[in-house]
């Protein structure tokens, strides 16, 4: 089992890189059917919820799991990106104060916690959220903090999508320099 589970687990790894996400939740559901142990599980059902969220079927039920275990394990990182997961879910379902309140709180619970992934992912993904609901405002100065995050860590990725949200917000209240923002975000 352990074998399997760990084939599983990596086999779930590679189709979550490459957005494969129906297989990715495959994977990893069968390797959470596999008797992970207490350490473990956490991790899996993280990953099992993330690959669902992003897949034709998520579900809402195994990323609360996954936030109950990643909170009880001492795995704040983890649990606020649970709650970003959990977010967008609710965005997409019209649910947007609710959502609001998962992206604010996976904000705060990192607020005072040393830069890493999560925090920057956190920031970024309520920065574009703040600029779908059309408040460029507070949208922008999310986002300045995730792009501090993103290069003090050398996250391209987040970097390009929060200094993306920048020039969306700036174009969208006349301010031209989004367009320099934009131009920024693309070269990134």
């Amino acid at each position: 089992e352990d074998r399997a589970r760990s084939a599983l687990r990596r086999a779930g790894d590679h189709a979550l890189a490459l957005n494969a996400y129906g297989s990715a939740a495959k994977f990893f559901g069968e390797a959470l059917e596999l008797s992970p142990s207490r350490d473990e599980r956490p991790e899996l059902l993280f990953c099992y919820g993330k690959a669902l969220s992003r897949s034709s079927t998520p579900d809402e039920a195994v990323l609360l799991e996954a936030l109950d275990a990643m909170s009880a394990a001492g795995d704040a990182e983890r649990a606020a990106e649970c709650r970003v997961i959990l977010g967008e879910l609710f965005w997409r379902r019209g649910e947007r104060d609710v959502a609001f309140e998962q992206l604010n709180e996976a904000v705060a619970t990192l607020a005072d916690r040393p830069a890493s992934y999560s925090k920057a992912y956190a920031f970024s993904t309520l920065s574009r959220f703040h600029i779908a609901a059309d408040e460029a405002g507070p949208a922008v100065d999310v986002a300045r903090t995730a792009t501090a995050l993103a290069e003090e860590l050398g996250l391209d990725e987040l970097r390009a999508d929060a200094i993306n949200t920048i020039g969306v917000a700036r174009a969208t209240t006349g301010d031209d320099g989004g367009l320099a923002d934009l131009e920024r975000s693309i070269e990134i």
